[in-house]
C-alpha cells in the first residue's frame, strides 16, 4: 500500500467518526430542546449555532492548517469535539446545549483541513475520485448516526448519547495522533478558500453562475427548513421517539449513497447536469411540500424514497455547473464563496423552519417546497440542457477578499 492511499485511509476513517458522532444527536437535539420549552424561534436559533460557528471558525481553520499543518488542526477539531459532547452529556438547561453546539460548531471547521488533506495526498487527475471518498465517510456516518443515535436516546437520553458521542471522538483524537501522518511536501491552499464580498460580487455579476449560485442557496435554504423540524413532526405527527424517527433518517441516507455510487454517475453521463437538476428538483418539491400531510409512518419511508433520490442527483449537479461555470482564475473564491452561502442557508434555514413550525406544523415544509420553485424556474430560463456554460471572465481587478 502506497503512502498516499495509507493517508486516504486514514483521513476517510477521520471523517466518518466525526460524522457518525455529529449523526448520534441529530435524533435527540430538537426532541430535547422541545422537552426543555424552548420556543420554536429559540430552538432554531441554537440548532442554527453550529453552523454560524463553523461558518466562522472554517477560513480560520483553513489558513492555520496551510500555515502550521493539517494534523494539528484535525487534533484540535477533535478536541472540541469531545469538549462539545461531554457539554451535551451533562446538559440540564438550553443554556448548556447551546454552548455545546457552539462547540461542536467549532470542531467542525476541521473539516477544511480534512478537504486540504486530500488535495495534499492525491494528484490533480485522481482528485476527483479522492474526495469521492470524503463523501463516502459522510454517508457512512450519517446513515449509521441516526439510526444507532435514535437507539440509546431512547435508553438514556441526551447523557447517554453525549457520553458515546465523547469516547467516539478521544478515540479519533489518538486515531488522528497514531495513525494520520501529515502530508509531505508543499501544501495545496485549497483549504483558503473562504468566504469573500469581493469574489461574491464578481460572482453573482455572472448571470450564469449567479444564477447558479441563487439555486444553491434556495435548495440548502429550504432543505435546512425540514431537516431542522423533521424530528419534531414525526412526534407530533406520530408520536414517534426518537428511535424510529432515526432510522428513517438513515433509510434516506442510505438511498443517497445507493444513488450516488451506482446512478449518478451513469445518468448524468447520459442526460447531463442541467436535466438531472431538473428531475432532481422534481422529485423533491413536491414530495417535501407533503410529507406532513402523509397519513402514517410507513408513508413516510415512500414519500423519503424521491426525496433522497432527488437531493443526490441535484445537489452534485449544481455543484458541477458551478465549478465547470468558473474560471480557473477564481475557482478558489467561487469555492468559497459556495461554501458560504451554504452554511448562511443552513443558518437561516432552522431559525425560520421553527419559527413558521410553531406557526402551522407543516408550514415549514410547504414553504420549502414552494422555495424550490425558484431554482426549477431559473433552471428553466437561465440554463439550456444544450449548451456549454461558459466561464465567468478571470478577475481584473486584483481586490482581494474581504
Amino acid at each position: 500500500m502506497s503512502s498516499q492511499t495509507r493517508a486516504l485511509s486514514a483521513i476517510f476513517v477521520t471523517v466518518m467518526v466525526d460524522m457518525l458522532s455529529f449523526g448520534l444527536v441529530m435524533p435527540n437535539l430538537q426532541l430535547t430542546l422541545e422537552r426543555f420549552g424552548t420556543k420554536d424561534w429559540h430552538l432554531g436559533l441554537i440548532l442554527a449555532s453550529f453552523s454560524l460557528a463553523t461558518f466562522i471558525s472554517a477560513p480560520i481553520a483553513g489558513r492555520l492548517s496551510d500555515r502550521f499543518g493539517r494534523k494539528p488542526v484535525l487534533l484540535a477539531g477533535a478536541i472540541l469535539n469531545v469538549i462539545s459532547f461531554v457539554l451535551y452529556a451533562r446538559a440540564d438547561t438550553v443554556g448548556w446545549i447551546l454552548a455545546s453546539r457552539i462547540f461542536g460548531g467549532l470542531g467542525a471547521s476541521n473539516l477544511s483541513a480534512a478537504f486540504a488533506y486530500v488535495a495534499d495526498n492525491s494528484p490533480p487527475e485522481r482528485r476527483a475520485q479522492a474526495m469521492a471518498l470524503i463523501g463516502a465517510a459522510f454517508g457512512m456516518g450519517f446513515i449509521l448516526g441516526p439510526v444507532v443515535g435514535g437507539q440509546l436516546a431512547e435508553y438514556g437520553g441526551n447523557r447517554l448519547l453525549g457520553e458515546v458521542s465523547a469516547v467516539i471522538c478521544v478515540v479519533n483524537v489518538f486515531w488522528i495522533l497514531v495513525a494520520l501522518p501529515e502530508p509531505r511536501g508543499e501544501r495545496s491552499r485549497e483549504s483558503a478558500a473562504v468566504f469573500s464580498v469581493s469574489k461574491f460580487v464578481q460572482a453573482v455579476t455572472n448571470p450564469q453562475l449567479g444564477a447558479l449560485l441563487l439555486m444553491f442557496f434556495a435548495y440548502n435554504f429550504a432543505f435546512s427548513n425540514m431537516e431542522s423540524t423533521f424530528f419534531r413532526l414525526m412526534f407530533h405527527r406520530f408520536g414517534l421517539e426518537e428511535g424510529p424517527s432515526g432510522r428513517i433518517l438513515g433509510f434516506v441516507g442510505l438511498v443517497m449513497v445507493i444513488m450516488q455510487a451506482a446512478v449518478v454517475g451513469r445518468l448524468v453521463r447520459r442526460i447531463g447536469e442541467v436535466r438531472m437538476i431538473r428531475a432532481g428538483i422534481l422529485m423533491v418539491a413536491p414530495f417535501l411540500a407533503i410529507l406532513p400531510f402523509v397519513p402514517s409512518p410507513a408513508a413516510v419511508y415512500l414519500v423519503s424514497i424521491p426525496l433522497a433520490a432527488g437531493s443526490a442527483m441535484y445537489t452534485p449537479s449544481v455543484q458541477a455547473l458551478i465549478s465547470k461555470t468558473a474560471s480557473k482564475s477564481i475557482q478558489g473564491g467561487v469555492m468559497g464563496v459556495t461554501q458560504g452561502l451554504g452554511a448562511m442557508a443552513r443558518i437561516l434555514g432552522p431559525t425560520v423552519g421553527n419559527s413558521l413550525f410553531g406557526v402551522w406544523h407543516p408550514l415549514p415544509y410547504v414553504t420549502a417546497g414552494v422555495v424550490m420553485a425558484l431554482p426549477l424556474a431559473i433552471s428553466w430560463y437561465a440554463l439550456r440542457p444544450s449548451s456549454h456554460l461558459a466561464p465567468s471572465a478571470p478577475d481584473q481587478s486584483g481586490a482581494h477578499g474581504s
